[in-house]
């Protein structure tokens, strides 16, 4: 059989564990849900690249068939512009990837010190807790082993 301040803190321990649990768990699915909107994110630029690439391949194999040069010109000037937009999307995508990696630093290290915040006020707490009962203890001693000079 345990002691009871044995109970008291393996209770506070798992309470403890419970709330630190808690903490995370939020974060953990927020960055879940992060990572399926890159993932999405990523496969709409996967099928803009892949359309893009069969319209280049097309106009590749008509290239053969037209052989006035203005209007070759014409069809480069039109690829150039896809190739832009293309980049100009890539560019977008990966900015907006950076700043929901730094957002989700900034988030984690805002967490980090909550975390050892609420560590060091329970810490603080416990040592208050164990100064009180400390100081009632003496007395108590005191007055039960009453000195008779």
């Amino acid at each position: 059989m345990e002691l009871p301040w044995k109970q008291q803190i393996r209770r506070e321990l798992k309470r403890r564990d419970k709330v630190q649990m808690g903490n995370y768990r939020s974060l953990v699915e927020s960055h879940t849900r992060l990572l399926e909107k890159q993932d999405e994110k990523l496969k709409e630029l996967v099928k803009d690249e892949q359309a893009c690439n069969h319209n280049v391949t097309q106009d590749i194999s008509n290239w053969g068939s037209s052989q006035d040069p203005e209007k070759l010109r014409e069809e480069i000037g039109m690829l150039l512009q896809r190739l832009d937009n293309i980049e100009r999307v890539h560019e977008h995508l990966l900015a907006h990837v950076m700043e929901e990696k730094v957002k989700e630093a900034e988030r984690m290290n805002q967490n980090n010190i909550t975390a050892e915040r609420y560590r060091q006020l329970k810490e603080r707490l416990f040592q208050i807790r164990a100064q009180r009962a400390r100081a009632r203890v003496i007395p108590a001693m005191l007055a039960s082993h009453k000195c008779t000079i």
